[in-house]
């Protein structure tokens, strides 16, 4: 069986699984072995996904592979870094020169930190189904059936970022020097978890009508944005090779427009949903603008297109949420199921997926 075949009937048996008796579960121990089993599955499908796909699969893991072999200590770690990879975050290669310390290899290192990154993703789920009283293994499988698992085998340095921000988001309302802690630490490893942070002060808005507004005024915003980041750039010196490289030398990405991309296209009709279900919960609010910040930074496509593995983060907890309001379990639980099992169709059926991915089939 090829490997992208096998991947996905191990997603939906695991899935199906989950979707079946998390919610009949009788018991407290009968859905606590759902949540193992569905936990075994996961990791099984990450480790075929990621750790044994070879190093020059994609375009960035064998720069990282390569950066990881030239650090020599800690204190100079973070100019190696930026001085072969292009990066200039304080935190991430000194913590890769920990992770050599331990005497990992570079095929040891992308092991590592893809196993990092499926904790923190493992970590976030658990604390969404706390907190809201959402099954764990319903959440856990519908954040692995999008584009995730392309930003998990090749954005290194972004798969521990990103859920570390949403982490944050999870804490900040109880455990506010964790929720610190935890967005300081993703700010170290990848500047573009500041997109996220401006929502902290947005994030207590309850008007549906003020979502749209800046939706519609973020879309217009678009049109100025080079403008803007001119004027702002002089007082951001430590992004200013950032703006650099995407804005102001317009880096061209591997496409001219996100309205193009399908999974543009799958993100706008999921927070569309949302908005018809009418669910108003932090995780809603926080799909509407991050979605408004995507239509924002539209006419840099390569700096848009870093927004959406943060939407796709959020948007299953949120698409959960409005479901519940107007279905029964077994209905939210179906309707998870073939979203998110579709939607992993969609992604490894992508030929730029089967390229970072290094996958075989379809």
């Amino acid at each position: 069986m090829r490997s992208v075949e096998l991947l996905y009937f191990l997603y939906l048996a695991g899935f199906l699984f989950a979707s079946i008796f998390q919610f009949r579960a009788s018991s407290s121990e009968f859905k606590r072995f759902v949540n193992v089993v569905s936990l075994i599955v996961v990791v099984l499908f990450f480790s075929i996904l990621i750790s044994f796909r070879p190093l020059d699969a994609g375009n960035d893991t064998s720069r990282y592979a390569s950066t990881f072999d030239q650090l020599i200590d800690f204190l100079s770690a973070h100019s190696v870094g930026e001085d072969y990879f292009g990066n200039t975050e304080l935190g991430f290669w000194p913590f890769s020169y920990l992770i050599k310390m331990m005497g990992f290899d570079s095929s040891g290192f992308i092991f590592v930190i893809g196993c990092l990154s499926l904790s923190l993703i493992i970590m976030y789920s658990v604390l969404i189904s706390r907190e809201g009283n959402r099954e764990f293994s319903i959440i856990l499988f519908s954040l692995l059936g999008s584009y995730i698992v392309v930003y998990l085998g090749n954005h290194v340095r972004a798969s521990l970022a990103i859920p570390l921000v949403f982490i944050m988001f999870c804490w900040v309302g109880s455990q506010r020097r964790l929720a610190t802690m935890s967005g300081i630490i993703a700010l170290l490893f990848h500047f573009s978890s500041i997109f996220a942070f401006p929502f902290l002060i947005l994030r207590n808005k309850l008007n549906r009508s003020f979502w749209i507004a800046y939706i519609l005024a973020m879309y217009l915003l678009s049109k100025f944005v080079l403008g803007v980041v001119l004027i702002v750039s002089p007082y951001l010196p430590f992004l200013g090779k950032k703006i650099e490289l995407y804005f102001l030398f317009n880096k061209v990405a591997e496409f001219d427009s996100i309205f193009s991309l399908t999974n543009f296209k799958i993100l706008s009709l999921l927070v569309g949903m949302i908005f018809v279900l009418k669910s108003n919960t932090i995780w809603a609010r926080l799909s509407f603008y991050l979605y408004g910040l995507i239509l924002a930074l539209s006419i840099v496509p390569q700096v848009s297109e870093r927004i959406f593995p943060f939407l796709m983060f959020v948007l299953p907890v949120a698409l959960y949420d409005g479901l519940k309001l107007h279905f029964d379990n077994s209905m939210v639980a179906l309707i998870m199921f073939l979203v998110f099992s579709l939607n992993l169709a969609l992604v490894f059926s992508a030929e730029s997926a089967r390229y970072t991915l290094a996958l075989v089939g379809l």
